[in-house]
């Protein structure tokens, strides 16, 4: 949760600096109002976002160039959808919301995680590598399999029972998470 957390403040902040540069360079130097400020822009990170995306062609239309594009429009909505419903659902309190029993809070942000984002990059997974992994996971069945069990669920609720799907579900998962922090870590604005 506190990576969600993190993510959408740190994202809002982001976008408001554009914006705020973008006004700055627009109006000789001059920043909007606090009140210009909140009604132009709110909390709402797909709008925020959307405007940072016009903003950017508009720039760009006017001759201005970028170092980077955007990698996957798709994941970038997929991501932005799921942090945005995050922040609306959990907000700044989500935390204190929790210990309270708050009824506002929603929709597991790690399930709508991976059903928006890690379904979307799984389907890149190479066949090179699953096979490795595949191999891989034969393996820790063979070494452990007789011996284990396994009381496992996925991030959206789906059951893993034996030790090889367990091993296989955790190389996914890591090939993902690179993915996704490699993504992330473009700069798309």
């Amino acid at each position: 949760m506190q990576a969600f957390f993190n993510l959408s403040n740190g994202l809002e902040r982001l976008i408001k600096l554009i914006y705020l540069i973008d006004h700055a360079l627009e109006h000789g130097g001059t920043y909007p109002s606090q009140g210009q400020l909140k009604s132009d822009l709110g909390h709402d990170l797909a709008k925020l976002f959307d405007k940072a995306v016009a903003i950017r062609a508009r720039r760009s239309d006017a001759g201005a160039t970028f170092r980077f594009e955007l990698v996957d429009e798709v994941l970038d909505r997929r991501i932005i959808g799921v942090l945005a419903d995050f922040a609306e659902r959990f907000g700044r309190y989500y935390n204190l919301d929790y210990l309270v029993g708050s009824t506002k809070i929603g929709k597991d942000p790690l399930a709508a995680w991976h059903t928006q984002v890690s379904d979307y990059l799984a389907k890149d997974y190479p066949k090179r590598l699953r096979v490795k992994d595949e191999v891989w996971a034969s393996d820790v069945e063979d070494m452990l399999g007789g011996s284990s069990s396994v009381i496992q669920h996925t991030e959206d609720g789906q059951p893993i029972r034996n030790v090889s799907d367990s091993a296989m579900y955790t190389r996914k998962g890591e090939w993902i998470q690179k993915q996704a922090t490699f993504h992330s870590a473009k700069a798309r604005l």
